[in-house]
């Protein structure tokens, strides 16, 4: 193991490992297993390093590294139910805010590929972009979608759809 810690890394450009902290150390472990490293598994060692420490501060409001992937859980087991394969697009219109940040994890948890939408966008815009994106599930708070989406061709999931994993 020491020997591979004092290899260079091409993904932090340093030669002396040894130095770093165990949580850095865990990160670049991640790293150099693949090339390709879904964010939603940083989110994951995040959450072990950092417990109950708040991720993100809202008003009125703290939502804390554990609870903010149990929410990503529970978006991604709520995605998976809806027929969510690796690779498909899923459609995130929500209002900015910690529902829409644990939205975006869940996607890149189950695989999927998150297309960002912002409730400033006009109905028009919302349309092509989901009409041209390949959406097929749509994340969106209720009131958000605009008339004339054709429901038929997207599966909506809504923050009320999900199953409890554990609270907030």
């Amino acid at each position: 193991i020491l020997r591979q810690l004092t290899r260079p890394c091409n993904r932090c450009l340093t030669t002396d490992m040894r130095s770093r902290s165990p949580a850095w150390l865990k990160l670049h472990q991640l790293c150099a297993r693949s090339p390709f490293v879904n964010l939603a598994e940083l989110l994951w060692v995040r959450a072990d390093q950092s417990g109950d420490r708040p991720a993100i501060l809202a008003p009125g409001s703290a939502t804390s590294w554990l609870g903010l992937r149990r929410r990503a859980s529970a978006w991604a087991a709520a995605l998976a139910r809806a027929g969510l394969v690796p690779g498909d697009r899923v459609a995130i219109l929500c209002p900015r805010g910690p529902e829409a940040i644990a939205a975006y994890f869940g996607v890149l948890a189950a695989g999927g590929i998150a297309v960002q939408l912002d409730l400033a966008f006009r109905d028009a815009q919302i349309k092509h972009i989901l009409r041209h994106s390949g959406a097929r599930i749509v994340v969106a708070d209720p009131g958000c979608l605009p008339q004339g989406i054709p429901h038929a061709e997207l599966t909506l999931l809504r923050s009320t759809d999900l199953t409890r994993v554990g609270g907030r």
